[in-house]
């Protein structure tokens, strides 16, 4: 395999000096990758899904809370970060997303903005700052796009069979990616909402990346492969396997 990527895998090194974040997690929530963020410094860990309905943020050296913040009227199960660390957006199981300002590493205690749309729980969401959007999945099986500085709604995306959606994610191009679990698809849209591509995955997806150039989105699985596709067309590239899940 000859074929060069932008990027590498490694091994985290700090894999054995794990540390405990936050409070315990709900009883019915399932920690995943849509549950935390961390700041460009890495020196910032933020999470969701505690069972007292807040988000945190605690030191990632040393797992020292910053702050917790309880506005959302159930468990927050989402958040995403935008790339300037000056935005956060939470997503809750009260169908609502609420729109933070970050200033100096600390949340404001009142949110910029309360969204709304979904009809059930949220269940993923991604930010993109140079777009001015961010991208939310619920279970009701619809994608609604909101725009960040003024918290207008733009439009709704269905999935086809109103699958329930498990993860999105904006490439900078403004393509959105979303998968569902229930089916094991993924979804390519435009960002009008138009449906691009699919493709089938084999794996339960567990993570998805795409990289900063919109040129490949990234996907991990319960059975351990890390898979390579084209944004573009979601051509497989390459795969490479693990022997653990990958998350």
């Amino acid at each position: 395999f000859a074929q060069s990527f932008p990027f590498t895998f490694d091994l985290d090194p700090n894999l054995s000096a794990r540390k405990r974040v936050g409070i315990a997690f709900d009883a019915h929530i399932i920690p995943s990758p849509a549950c935390f963020a961390i700041n460009n410094d890495g020196k910032i860990i933020f999470s969701c899904g505690h069972w007292d309905n807040s988000f945190k943020l605690s030191y990632a050296d040393t797992s020292k809370q910053i702050q917790s913040i309880t506005r959302h009227k159930d468990i927050v199960t989402c958040l995403a970060l935008s790339a300037d660390n000056r935005i956060l957006v939470t997503g809750s199981r009260d169908t609502t997303l609420m729109v933070w300002d970050v200033v100096r590493g600390r949340v404001e205690e009142v949110p910029r903005h309360v969204l709304h749309g979904h009809d059930d729980e949220i269940t993923c969401v991604a930010v993109n700052i140079e777009l001015d959007i961010s991208v939310s999945g619920s279970r009701d099986g619809t994608c609604i796009i909101h725009t960040l500085r003024e918290g207008e709604y733009i439009r709704s995306i269905f999935l086809p069979g109103s699958s329930p959606i498990s993860m999105v994610a904006i490439a900078s191009s403004g393509h959105i990616v979303t998968y569902s679990q229930a089916d094991l698809v993924i979804y390519l849209y435009s960002i009008n909402g138009k449906l691009l591509k699919t493709a089938d995955k084999s794996d339960r997806l567990s993570h998805m990346v795409i990289t900063k150039d919109s040129e490949y989105i990234i996907t991990g699985g319960e059975k351990g492969t890390v898979t390579i596709r084209s944004l573009y067309n979601l051509k497989f590239i390459h795969k490479f396997p693990f022997e653990n899940v990958v998350c």
